[in-house]
């Protein structure tokens, strides 16, 4: 086999410019599965996340199987940044002050949530849409608080398949 053809086949896959992919480490790799719980009620009924490539779906319960549907969301990368449904959730700079459709980057720095303490997660305004309000994301793992359904939903739990 001659070495263009070993290239091409390992090239045949979707290409992700490295600022697309970095921002998709940030909002939630594939394959992650999230729990989240409202914020201040650990009593109460979870939002599960499953994150894929090209969508995020969004349960209300445990476990996954019998849990109630809450909605699927088509996911986009692009060089704006990261956007789920009609909400952009990170714009592609990924620093402080980044901004783009009415999101902006506020903070970087170490949040709590329920499930623990990271030292360097990006708080966000998210300018509009199903998600729109204050978000903060864990890179590697994606949102450890989120606004959705009028509530805001701290992280309880993460997986990866």
């Amino acid at each position: 086999m001659s070495p263009l053809l070993v290239l091409l086949i390992g090239c045949s896959g979707e290409f992700r410019a490295p600022e697309e992919a970095r921002v998709a480490t940030w909002a939630g790799p594939a394959g992650t599965w999230l729990t989240l719980g409202p914020e201040g009620a650990p009593d109460s009924v979870p939002l599960m996340i499953h994150v894929e490539e090209d969508a995020w779906e969004l349960r209300y319960g445990e476990p996954w199987r019998t849990a109630t549907e809450a909605g699927t969301y088509d996911v986009a990368t692009d060089a704006v940044g990261y956007r789920v449904d009609d909400s952009l959730l990170l714009p592609a700079g990924l620093e402080v002050g980044s901004s783009a459709d009415g999101t902006t980057i506020v903070d970087q720095g170490e949040v709590e949530v329920w499930y623990g303490t990271f030292p360097d997660a990006l708080t966000v305004e998210v300018g509009q849409g199903t998600f729109q309000g204050e978000a903060v994301f864990a890179d590697g793992i994606g949102p450890i608080l989120l606004r959705y359904a009028g509530r805001t939903w701290e992280l309880w739990g993460y997986s990866r398949d």
